[in-house]
């Protein structure tokens, strides 16, 4: 009763705010938002003290979830990383194959969510320096152990509409 039912996006270039579609369902109090590997974003619980403006009737946990497809993924043909290893090492520079290394303009590694009480302490997205090839691009995993802790992480390549590939997933070890 009581929550705003509004989304936006931020971009830090222009330090702007950019109205979204309105979720359905309001977040409150252990709600989560999680980025997908397919580069959708799930919400999911929230629970609010009161059901009403007045705060004067409880409310209960909320159990539906919402899947929201951003307006990137609507701006043309995604990238695609085709083949690769599935471990990597910091401070290596490993060998993904694409059938157009030219459409790839960037590509991060992005931990995957884990998050309580609406914070995630360890969410990082690490931009990875591209090297492009023949049929294929080489990622530079930086070497910082503080920066890309060991674990599985989410490799996303991007084209230059900010279109993003289907994540693959890599351990770094």
């Amino acid at each position: 009763g009581t929550d705003l039912h509004q989304a936006f996006s931020f971009n830090p270039a222009n330090d702007s705010l950019t109205r979204l579609a309105a979720p359905e369902i309001g977040r409150d109090y252990h709600s989560e938002a999680l980025l997908l590997p397919d580069g959708r974003i799930i919400t999911i619980g929230g629970n609010p003290l009161f059901g009403n403006k007045q705060d004067t009737e409880p409310q209960t946990f909320q159990q539906r979830l919402e899947v929201y497809s951003p307006p990137y993924l609507y701006r043309g043909r995604r990238p695609r990383l085709t083949g690769g290893p599935s471990q990597v090492s910091r401070g290596t520079s490993p060998v993904f194959t694409t059938p157009d290394p030219a459409a790839i303009k960037t590509a991060r590694l992005i931990y995957p969510g884990v998050s309580t009480h609406v914070t995630d302490v360890t969410q990082r997205s690490v931009a990875l320096t591209l090297n492009r090839r023949k049929g294929a691009v080489g990622l530079t995993i930086p070497r910082q152990s503080g920066l890309v802790p060991a674990g599985w992480w989410m490799l996303f390549v991007t084209n230059a509409k900010g279109v993003p590939s289907i994540a693959r997933w890599v351990h770094v070890g």
